[in-house]
């Protein structure tokens, strides 16, 4: 059986920060892409759009911190 190699997801860096984009996001906790935006309006967590783009980002350093209580 052939399996695929794990998709590399990487981060953006807008204004000096690191971003994921929402999909990427969601893939990373393994959750829906509505699963995971209603989690983040739940724990207050902000999205933002920039200027120039459809999509929604959400911080890396939020994503991380989602993963390390996910693992407790």
């Amino acid at each position: 059986m052939i399996m695929d190699a794990p998709e590399k997801i990487e981060s953006r860096l807008i204004n000096g920060v690191e971003y994921y984009a929402a999909p990427d996001a969601a893939r990373l906790l393994h959750m829906s892409l509505s699963g995971m935006q209603r989690k983040l309006e739940r724990l207050n967590i902000k999205r933002v759009k920039y200027a120039g783009s459809n999509r929604t980002y959400i911080k890396k350093s939020d994503i991380e911190d989602l993963l390390k209580i996910e693992e407790i």
